[in-house]
């Protein structure tokens, strides 16, 4: 489980008629970037925002970047 601040929030169509939106989110943990596939928006995922999270964690250094940014 990870606890966090959202600090960043974008909309990303990495192939057709997917979109994916993906959340960097800093904690005591470290910073992450959360993905959540099939949605464009969630309510009261907004920056600045408080979440927990709980699943599979995948590390990678690259860092998903895109239109939309919505950066706090």
């Amino acid at each position: 489980m990870v606890e966090g601040r959202i600090r960043v929030t974008a909309i990303e169509a990495p192939a057709e008629d997917e979109t994916v939106l993906p959340t960097e989110i800093s904690g005591s943990a470290g910073d992450l970037t959360a993905l959540f596939h099939g949605r464009d928006r969630i309510a009261g995922l907004v920056c600045g925002g408080k979440v927990r999270l709980r699943g599979q964690v995948d590390v990678s250094e690259s860092s998903p970047g895109g239109a939309g940014r919505d950066e706090c």
